[in-house]
């Protein structure tokens, strides 16, 4: 493990075979984070830098079994992504996470910080959850996630980066739910837009607990058979507005 502080201007790689820790005194400072295996993926090591407090501003991984990060400063995930194994779990607490880097993991996935911006698609074989504000920011291509039957929540709003570029969503889950429990788009105060073209596509139970402002929303419009038994949409917030089309393929 890391049991000294690592201060490192520019790249700092940290590879092994069977993981990767730090101590109470083990702290990064790195422009960039690189992760890995040392034995090109032979052997995919587990991360924990949880438990001193890094301030690293660009992170990227492969060949890595499970993944846990605690950063005190912003941070980006960058152009070329995380490929993991196992459980990926990032936090900045009260800083910025931006994903601009695609993440694909064989398990779950959990972002917590001041705000997680999306700018690359996410696929998990788990659960991904998101814990604070999203804000949508991929603005040549809707923002895909996937899971493998499994579900997506999202804790508070999903938001437009810029009110006057709409992003698309498309969510696909299987025989996950989804669950929007913040506002979807624009906020009373008219500040960041309705979101572009969302699509949902979920054999379990879809819950818009607030809100929703985009350009259309689909249900099940590829991959699923709407008339499985328990598929439905629920709506809570009172009221949906688009510009163009709602379909609801399942039962509401």
């Amino acid at each position: 493990g890391i049991n000294s502080a690592v201060n490192v201007g520019g790249t700092a790689t940290l590879s092994a075979v069977n993981g990767i820790t730090q101590g109470a005194a083990g702290s990064i400072t790195a422009n960039t984070l690189v992760l890995g295996s040392s034995n090109s993926g032979t052997n995919k090591p587990s991360v924990d830098l949880s438990t001193a407090s890094n301030y690293i501003t660009n992170l990227q991984a492969s060949n890595v079994s499970a993944l846990t990060l605690s950063n005190s400063q912003a941070l980006t995930v960058n152009s070329s992504g995380i490929s993991a194994t196992g459980a990926v779990s990032l936090n900045t607490f009260t800083n910025d996470l931006l994903v601009a880097g695609g993440i694909s993991t064989a398990s779950s996935l959990s972002l917590t910080g001041r705000t997680l911006s999306l700018a690359a698609n996410i696929t998990t074989t788990g659960a991904q959850h998101y814990a604070e504000l999203v804000v949508l920011d991929n603005a040549l291509a809707a923002t895909v996630l996937n899971t493998s039957n499994s579900s997506v929540t999202f804790d508070k709003a999903i938001v437009n980066a810029d009110s006057t570029s709409p992003q698309d969503l498309t969510i696909n889950v299987g025989s996950g739910y989804v669950t929007f429990t913040g506002l979807v788009g624009e906020d009373s105060n008219g500040t960041y837009g309705a979101l572009g073209d969302l699509v949902i596509n979920s054999a379990g139970v879809t819950t818009f607990v607030s809100t929703v402002d985009a350009a259309s929303l689909k249900t099940d419009v590829t991959g699923i058979n709407a008339s499985t038994t328990g598929n439905k949409v629920v709506i809570q917030g009172g009221r949906i507005t688009t510009t163009g089309e709602q379909h609801y393929a399942e039962l509401v």
